[in-house]
């Protein structure tokens, strides 16, 4: 919901796997000194094939295809990479596909000004205006580097933070907002009267609080 795809993203399907009983986690005891705060992830079954391309991923590097029945959070830090890649591709899915002319067209005249500050600008200068030879070379290197490397670094950021969603992916947005803010509100009685229904409701409820970042 936040347009950025991270490693809590990815995290986050650590719980979920166990809410849906492909996996179990454990916490170590505190008496083993060597793996403290890590937690024991226990293979239990295989993801169903319909599962998206970068859990199987994910679940395939952790447990090796089944081949190592129990891994350790703290090793798991190698195996995020290629999944996140993935689900980035996959998150396109949500977006519109058409990139802004606009923004094109900002960072075209922004590099085009980098290199007319750095070239043209110093002659057609020094015929009007006596110039600090020093000051005035520090000011174009300054212009040329902020033009050409910080604005549009900022421009494109800016820009993929606010990417426009398709309507698949306002749909979707508009329903994790919702569930987020009953998260943020749900009262102590509302829950408790939700784990008398589903005693597995904090267990499905944990994975979208950490990817909210809650």
């Amino acid at each position: 919901i936040d347009n950025l795809t991270n490693v809590r993203d990815i995290s986050s399907l650590l719980p979920y796997w166990a809410g849906k009983g492909y996996l179990k986690m454990e916490a170590i005891p505190k008496s083993d000194r060597s793996i403290k705060d890590n937690l024991s992830l226990i293979y239990l079954s295989p993801l169903p094939e319909q599962a998206p391309g970068y859990q199987h991923n994910l679940f395939e590097k952790i447990f090796l295809g089944g081949l190592r029945p129990v891994a350790l959070t703290s090793n798991l830090q190698g195996c995020y990479q290629e999944a996140l890649l993935l689900l980035i591709r996959t998150s396109k899915n949500y977006y519109r596909q058409k990139r802004s002319r606009a923004l094109w067209i900002v960072l075209a005249l922004s590099w085009l000004w980098a290199f007319f500050s750095i070239s043209f600008f110093p002659v057609l200068m020094q015929n009007y205006i006596n110039i600090n030879v020093g000051g005035f070379i520090a000011f174009l290197i300054l212009n040329f580097l902020f033009f050409f490397f910080i604005f549009p670094i900022i421009t494109a950021f800016i820009a993929k933070r606010y990417r426009p969603k398709n309507a698949r992916g306002e749909q979707l947005t508009a329903e994790l907002l919702g569930f987020r803010e009953f998260i943020k509100q749900a009262e102590l009685d509302r829950i408790k009267m939700l784990l008398k229904d589903d005693q597995d409701y904090f267990e499905k409820t944990m994975p979208y609080a950490m990817a909210f970042g809650m």
